[in-house]
């Protein structure tokens, strides 16, 4: 029961000084497409090369932070 009444009163303590964590978010769209051709491309124990770009290659990313 004390170890109860000590957490009670630790939780109301805690819960009287306000934190000033925020939120902070960010994103980012990068065009990733090879400039220069053909591009060698390793993988499945080959080595090939393109010499066209099918379609654009976009990077994109988001970054979080609570602020703790």
């Amino acid at each position: 029961m004390k170890a109860l009444h000590t957490l009670l009163i630790v939780g109301l303590l805690g819960s009287l000084f306000p934190t000033r964590a925020a939120l902070q978010a960010g994103a980012l769209v990068v065009d990733a497409t090879p400039k220069q051709l053909p591009v060698h491309v390793n993988g499945g124990m080959r080595q090939r090369e393109l010499g066209e770009v099918g379609s654009p290659i976009k990077v994109r990313a988001i970054a979080l932070d609570d602020g703790l």
